[in-house]
């Protein structure tokens, strides 16, 4: 039979390997970096893509705004949220149909 302080023991380790390894994956996963013209072959998944805002328009629910590279798309960014026309930013979020819907704007200088 396991006395209580092996099986502690034994609790407290796997904890102790399940957070590093959680730690590890955290700081390891990053979005993959995409242009505009290729975000339509990460559908389904989480990306990065970096440009100008040149237009907005804030809804109740939702903002959009427009995106410039060479190319140009719409942005969707549900619930709270701004962004200005004319800076530049990051935008981590999911490709769904063909449309960045945005789950983090980081405004870039």
């Amino acid at each position: 039979m396991i006395s209580e302080t092996h099986l502690i023991k034994i609790a407290l380790a796997v904890a102790a390997i399940g957070l590093i390894s959680l730690l590890f994956i955290s700081l390891n996963y990053a979005p993959k970096e995409v242009s505009i013209s290729k975000m339509e072959f990460d559908e389904g998944n989480q990306v990065s893509i970096t440009g100008l805002v040149t237009k907005v328009s804030s809804g109740q629910k939702a903002t959009t705004f427009t995106l410039s590279q060479t190319d140009s798309t719409t942005i969707v960014l549900f619930g709270n949220g701004s962004v200005s026309e004319n800076s530049k930013v990051r935008v981590i979020g999911r490709v769904v149909d063909g449309q960045l819907i945005a789950d983090r704007i980081i405004e870039l200088r």
